[in-house]
């Protein structure tokens, strides 16, 4: 019993170890993609290089297997107990139920030892603490619980951050992968330029009731100073901005004009002024017009590299 107990208890483990392994290797067939790597069944935003994903699967597996063992342990645990209470005078039979009875303790003690390792190693280890071993919360940086280490725009969030352009949502978290609005776009420029006064008093069609949201005196600024023109439909500040969008509102800034974004002025003032990585982001313009949906790293990454 004690042998099959530690074989099944190896071959989980190597189903384990191999799950992982699996689901962050690299190839072109797979499905699913994290940050730069092509992976099997996890997929995460573009900021993650995947260890907290990973982290998540292994810690899940181990409560599901959890789970199912302490299940089986309780049910076989009442087997032997009823089998020991109705052996009567039989001392072989009240032998074997004991010796079951150990063999299954043993069985818990070795699983729960396995698991309390790999829970080490997962959340604060080898495993998710970004290579060295060292511990630590997952891998992430401090400046945002889920801006991790060494992620694509990690040293950008944190520099907004560290200069109040970046304040996040409140409760720790910036969201770097989702689309970045049009109030939350008109906010970070309007931090980043040092909060500066509107230069008329055009209401722009914001309603005094909203003088206590956080992005009210950015959008005065944005719609007096010719940043935020708005649309047919008023300033839209629920609007995600395209990538085209936000890099005009840039040009615009940088060389305080009213350049609208029907062309490629602001796209080819761009290109070249920051990093590899702007111009990646710059050149989605090229690609698909608008350039899609500019993501709140990205255009954290852009203010630091272009103004």
């Amino acid at each position: 019993m004690k042998k099959k107990l530690l074989m099944i208890t190896g071959i989980v483990t190597a189903m384990m170890v191999a799950l992982v392994v699996v689901t962050v290797s690299t190839g072109d067939a797979y499905a699913a993609k994290c940050g730069d790597t092509d992976t099997i069944l996890i997929s995460c935003d573009e900021n993650s290089d995947g260890r907290e994903q990973v982290c998540h699967v292994m810690n899940l597996i181990v409560e599901i297997m959890s789970i199912g063992i302490g299940i089986l342990a309780v049910i076989g645990i009442i087997i032997t107990g009823i089998q020991y209470l109705t052996a009567g005078g039989n001392e072989e039979k009240a032998r074997k139920s004991k010796r079951r009875m150990y063999e299954l303790v043993i069985g818990l003690v070795l699983y729960a030892a396995l698991a309390t390792v790999i829970v080490w190693l997962n959340p604060g280890g080898l495993f998710c603490s970004g290579g060295d071993g060292t511990g630590g919360n997952l891998g992430k940086a401090t400046c945002f619980d889920d801006v991790y280490e060494n992620s694509k725009y990690q040293e950008a969030i944190c520099w907004a951050k560290g200069n109040n352009i970046a304040m996040g949502n409140g409760e720790g978290s910036f969201k770097p992968s989702e689309g970045l609005k049009r109030a939350e776009g008109i906010t970070l420029l309007w931090r980043a330029k040092g909060e500066p006064a509107r230069s008329g008093n055009n209401t722009c069609g914001l309603d005094s009731s909203l003088s206590s949201k956080y992005y009210y005196n950015a959008a005065l600024w944005g719609c007096n100073n010719g940043v935020l023109l708005g649309t047919n439909n008023g300033l839209e500040m629920d609007a995600e901005l395209t990538v085209k969008q936000f890099v005009t509102m840039l040009y615009r800034i940088a060389n305080n004009s009213t350049e609208g974004w029907n062309n490629d002025v602001a796209k080819n003032w761009g290109l070249g002024k920051g990093d590899d990585e702007a111009d990646q982001i710059i050149n989605r313009i090229v690609e698909s017009g608008q350039g899609g949906v500019i993501t709140r790293g990205e255009a954290v990454h852009l203010i630091k590299q272009l103004l």
